[in-house]
Formats: C-alpha cells, sequence, structure tokens
C-alpha cells in the first residue's frame, strides 16, 4: 500500500462487479501531494470537510475542466467526509513529517541533505537473517528499515525496521518478517535541522520524506 490517500489505487482496493471499463474515457492520476493540497483548499476556501480522496477527485475534476469550454459543467462526487482524517491531512505536523509541508525553521533539512533514493541502505521484508546482519553492519548501524521492494520507495514500502539485537534473540530459522520490529523516525524535507537532530539523538536513524516519497536515510552526527 505505497500510496497514502486511502481506498484509491492502493493494492488492496477492488473494482466492483458493477464497474464496466468500456464507458470510461480517461484514467488521470493524481498524486498524494495534490490530493492533499486540495483536500486542505476545499476545508479551507469551500467549507467542505472531505476526505483526501475527494481531494483527489477535485484535483483531476480540474485538470479536465482546462480542456473543456467555458460554460461546461463539471460534476463531481465527493465520497468521503473529512472527520476520519483530523489527525492526517488536517495535522499540520503530520503533513509536515511525511514531507507534504515545511515548517517556519530558517534552514530545512532539503536545503542540508541531498536526496539519493536509491542509495538508501534497507533489509527486505522476506531476507534471511544472516543477510539482514550483513546489511546492517555494512551500513555501521544498530538497525535498518524493513521494505516490500528495492528502493527507491514510497513510504507505505516501509513496513517496519530490524535491528542487530532482534537477530541475536530470534530463532536461527526466522525470517525478518518473523521479528518486524517498530516504524521508524520520520522527517519531512521541509522541516528544520533541529528537529531531525533531536529525533536522531534517540534513533539509530531516520527517514527523510518529500511528498511521502522516502529520499535518503539520516545517520546521527550527519547534520552536525
Amino acid at each position: 500500500m505505497p500510496y497514502l490517500v486511502e481506498g484509491v489505487g492502493r493494492g488492496d482496493d477492488f473494482l466492483p462487479a458493477a464497474y464496466d471499463s468500456s464507458v470510461v474515457d480517461d484514467v488521470i492520476p493524481v498524486p498524494d501531494a495534490e490530493s492533499f493540497e486540495m483536500t486542505r483548499r476545499l476545508a479551507r476556501e469551500e467549507g467542505l470537510m472531505v476526505g483526501p480522496s475527494c481531494g483527489m477527485a477535485a484535483a483531476a475534476a480540474l485538470k479536465v475542466a482546462k480542456d473543456l469550454p467555458a460554460d461546461a459543467v463539471v460534476v463531481v462526487i465527493l465520497p468521503d467526509g473529512g472527520r476520519g482524517y483530523l489527525a492526517k491531512v488536517f495535522n499540520d505536523g503530520w503533513m509536515q513529517t511525511h514531507g507534504f509541508l515545511g515548517d517556519d525553521a530558517s534552514v530545512k533539512l532539503a536545503d542540508k541533505v541531498s536526496f539519493n533514493p536509491a542509495g538508501i541502505p534497507f533489509v527486505l521484508e522476506n531476507d534471511s537473517l544472516v543477510s539482514a546482519r550483513q546489511s546492517i553492519e555494512d551500513a555501521g548501524l544498530a538497525s535498518l528499515p524493513v521494505m516490500v521492494k528495492t528502493p527507491p520507495v514510497r513510504i507505505g514500502h516501509v513496513i517496519g525496521t530490524v535491528s542487530l539485537a532482534q537477530i541475536d534473540a530470534a530463532s536461527p530459522t526466522a525470517t525478518v518478517k518473523d521479528i518486524l520490529g517498530a516504524k521508524p523516525a520520520l522527517v519531512g524535507s521541509g522541516q528544520g535541522v533541529e528537529v531531525a537532530t533531536k529525533l536522531l539523538a534517540s534513533n539509530d536513524f531516520a527517514l527523510l520524506l518529500h511528498d511521502g516519497e522516502v529520499e535518503a536515510l539520516l545517520k546521527p552526527g550527519q547534520l552536525s
């Protein structure tokens, strides 16, 4: 489930039996960032407290409208209320941590850190513990993020962490998935350096996100 907008375009979604693809003229992709921005605009500018899938629909409608005559009428169905997303899309802290919003820091992480999504050290969920140990030691850390696919990835592809301590305590026949640890610390590209520095004081690493994409792995001491 790599995307953060719920109920749309995710691996666990399904098409109802009533869906008839032959009557669909076009499918318009809308990324998380555009969906969240439009969702917040609908609340702020139109007084509509709706969910991110509605922001996605409205963003797609505006793209369609650009190619229509000035007197055309565009009907958009908004299928979800916003009450269930108060801690996510309507929460500035969540939006900042996931790299969709910046804070008021004068020096932001995007100004200090080079994005290198394909170079992030990682462990795959089905790796053996021997392989996981080697990856962690090669990275010079005590733990690494566990992913469902090779980077570059979105935050939805990161399912937890695995540490050397967990490996030491595990059964020799276990896989990484069997001993999966907590989700890693996250920091957004638009947040200040001091936010990451504070996180790294109590975590082995932090993942740097921009628009929900994992762009770098930050290590303690890297920003000093």
